[in-house]
């Protein structure tokens, strides 16, 4: 190596790595590797700054060694003054808020709150995830293709049928938690008060929400993608709305092919991005499955913080999905970025309650938020044959 290349920079380009006698082509080919290179030291750059920045968002749940931003920081002691002395400052105070006990988020401690949330639910991290600022969101989808054709140089070019535009409207629904702690914890307490509270009212979300992505039926909650029908129609004759799902070979269990199966049901484009979908007791199920040759499908994590991998492509758990049962679906494969949206309307709000149950400070925490199936292409399932 020259003394010249010693001494650039890492991360910088150069195209005069090789000897000057070399061709074009020659020249070319080592540009692309150089170029290639760089774009590979770049996003594992980019991965890493992502990891230690979600680690540090989840703040006291599974704290990562970031130092928490001064933003957040003001944030949390801002909610923890008004946790124990029912004033809220007034940078935090909007025209609909309750002026004897309401408080609205400040949106630094909301940010936190969601992105802690993502960390805890696999739909909310694997859906897309769309913020308004009212109380519903419209997406307009295609109900059929724009066509398309063949012409030659000079040739008239006709117009094309368009795609038939359908609206689809996905409503933020209302979602509250109610933790409490006693007065004398907060008069005593030597914990930060906010960063507690908004670890309590991230877990209570949580809960809710991820079941609702799953299994919730509309009814003022989100619709989870498990309550759509079902059919084991192909993508292009089935009816929109419907998932399509592979029924299992073998009555009430899981074999390996029928992973296989449902894995080349979606469609290539789909494939990239695509994660399985199951809950705990499943996997243990599926862990076990191997191939002819005796191998297990299931790869374990190479290193911490890593998630394993089933035929490729990574799974992720949520115990709101069913059991391995007749008739159940218990494993979903897809998309779930294209497949499923998540609206969150925007803005928290906290009425602290001291009188109510004494002697415990409640703290009635609401926010709006939805879900649906956006393209049910991008999602299919595995029913266990009865």
């Amino acid at each position: 190596m020259t003394t010249q290349a010693m001494a650039r920079p890492r991360g910088v380009l150069s195209v005069h790595n090789g000897p000057r006698d070399q061709s074009p082509g020659e020249v070319m080919e080592a540009l692309a590797e150089t170029v290639q290179d760089f774009i590979a030291r770049n996003d594992k750059a980019i991965d890493d700054i992502n990891s230690r920045l979600a680690a540090n968002m989840v703040g006291g749940i599974g704290r990562g060694d970031i130092e928490t931003p001064a933003s957040v920081r003001t944030a949390q002691e801002s909610f923890g003054r008004f946790a124990k002395t029912g004033v809220a400052p007034m940078a935090a105070m909007s025209t609909d808020d309750d002026a004897k006990g309401g408080y609205l988020v400040q949106p630094e401690l909301e940010k936190t709150i969601t992105r802690r949330q993502a960390d805890l639910s696999p739909m909310r991290r694997l859906a897309r995830v769309q913020t308004t600022k009212s109380g519903e969101y419209q997406i307009p989808m295609a109900a059929d293709g724009v066509e398309s054709g063949w012409v030659g140089e000079r040739e008239a070019r006709p117009e094309t049928d368009g795609a038939t535009l359908a609206m689809l409207t996905i409503a933020a629904h209302e979602i509250y938690a109610n933790p409490a702690i006693t007065q004398k914890m907060l008069d005593d307490a030597v914990v930060d008060i906010g960063a507690y509270l908004s670890d309590e009212i991230t877990l209570a979300f949580d809960e809710k929400e991820g079941d609702a992505f799953v299994n919730g039926d509309g009814v003022n909650k989100p619709r989870g993608f498990l309550t759509y029908d079902t059919t084991n129609e192909a993508d292009a004759v089935r009816a929109r709305g419907k998932l399509q799902f592979k029924e299992t070979a073998g009555s009430g269990a899981i074999a390996p092919d029928d992973l296989i199966d449902l894995l080349y049901t979606l469609r290539a484009g789909y494939r990239a991005g695509s994660s399985w979908l199951m809950n705990s007791a499943t996997a243990g199920v599926v862990r076990k499955l191997k191939d002819a040759d005796g191998n297990h499908i299931w790869s374990l994590a190479s290193t911490p913080g890593e998630v394993p991998m089933l035929l490729g492509y990574a799974v992720e758990i949520d115990e709101g999905m069913p059991a391995v049962s007749a008739g159940n679906f218990p494993v979903a494969f897809g998309n779930f970025k294209r497949g499923y949206i998540v609206v969150d309307r925007m803005g928290i709000r906290v009425l602290r309650d001291d009188l109510t149950n004494k002697p415990y400070v409640h703290f009635y925490t609401t926010k709006r938020v939805g879900g649906a199936v956006h393209d049910g292409n991008a999602i299919k399932l595995l029913k266990i044959k009865a």
